[in-house]
């Protein structure tokens, strides 16, 4: 919510049957550590101190937990001639080196399980440097007891599809850029694609699935039937993906 004045309601953290629960946009003590809105939007919203804003981030956080599709921590095995998973090398010696101004690099692996026991593994590596972390991510692809790399992407969510695809959800952090979401489809064949390549859009989220209330009928739009498929969001269209996976622009405002 942005107007002519400074921002007040920023990131949506989380919500429950009542409320939205939202960061502030601009710095506050502990008394104004994060808003709650009501999802009737009649009332105002109303601030909370910092031991309410920690139990409501303590409960997102153990929802993401459960959450079956942001799949788990595993250990990586770091050698002397690079990092691998169950015998794969997925980094080379190379990748484990860092230059001086490094205080400290970390790395994580995490597993994301498919069918027909095929897997994904994204490898998270931080450098860690005085006041901010650079991260590198690889994604790779376990089937056949071999490791292949797909691309630099650290998922977020790993959704499987009726037809045996998968939509890769990503949340990208820049130093330099504004923050970016990135969402790729790994068909059943192994083959990856980034509809944010496809469509030349900095960032793409994930409208719904299968929903028909998408856009709003007071915007002028047309609203998109089920039938449809997935929708997408760019900076100003919406895409819709068929059975047949062809994109189709539905509406632009």
């Amino acid at each position: 919510m942005i107007g002519g004045q400074r921002q007040i309601i920023g990131q949506l953290v989380w919500d429950d049957s009542q409320y939205l629960y939202s960061k502030p946009g601009i710095v506050y003590d502990d008394d104004h550590s994060m808003l709650k809105t009501s999802k009737s939007l009649m009332d105002k919203p109303v601030w909370m101190n910092k031991s309410e804003a920690e139990q409501v981030l303590r409960q997102a956080k153990m929802t993401r937990e459960r959450d079956p599709y942001r799949g788990k921590s595993v250990e990586p095995d770091i050698r002397q001639d690079g990092l691998y998973y169950e015998g794969q090398r997925l980094l080379e010696a190379s990748e484990l080196d860092y230059a001086s101004a490094v205080s400290k690099l970390e790395f994580s692996l995490k597993r994301f399980d498919l069918k027909d026991d095929r897997y994904l593994i994204a490898v998270e590596r931080r450098d860690i440097v005085p006041s901010r972390t650079l991260r590198t991510n690889y994604l790779h692809l376990f089937q056949a007891g071999k490791a292949t790399f797909l691309r630099q992407q650290n998922p977020a969510k790993v959704i499987p599809n009726q037809d045996g695809s998968y939509w890769i959800a990503s949340y990208l952090e820049s130093f330099r850029l504004l923050n970016t979401l990135q969402i790729s489809r790994l068909d059943s064949e192994g083959h990856l694609e980034s509809l944010n390549e496809q469509w030349n859009e900095l960032s793409v989220s994930m409208v719904g699935l299968g929903s028909p209330i998408l856009i709003s009928e007071n915007r002028g739009s047309p609203i998109p039937k089920p039938s449809m498929g997935i929708f997408m969001l760019c900076y100003q269209d919406i895409h819709s993906i068929g059975t047949a996976r062809r994109t189709n622009a539905v509406s632009t405002w």
